[in-house]
């Protein structure tokens, strides 16, 4: 029987951190950057999307993104500007 642990950290430095102690590394790319919003495609789709782009477009001008992110301990790969992604999009890669 496989017995499976989780923890939590309060920070994603403390994350990794414990994964070094444990003689693991971190390596590697990882996609979608720290900040991903899923919609239903349906009628409603275009509308729904433009609304969170705007919004996420006004976190990131007014800078409330960046101090959301460093609270959270998570800058890397911030974003620059809202982008959608559609289902034949190719989302960037963070190398870490």
């Amino acid at each position: 029987m496989l017995k499976e642990t989780v923890s939590a950290f309060p920070s994603v430095r403390n994350a990794i951190l414990a994964l070094n102690s444990a003689s693991l590394d971190a390596s590697g790319e990882i996609g979608g950057g720290p900040t991903a919003v899923a919609a239903a495609r349906n009628e409603n789709s275009e509308k729904i999307l433009a609304a969170l782009k705007g919004a996420f477009d006004r976190l990131i001008e007014s800078g409330d993104y960046k101090k959301i992110l460093e609270k959270n301990d998570t800058v890397y790969g911030a974003a620059k500007k809202a982008e959608i992604y559609t289902e034949t999009s190719t989302p960037p890669k963070y190398r870490f």
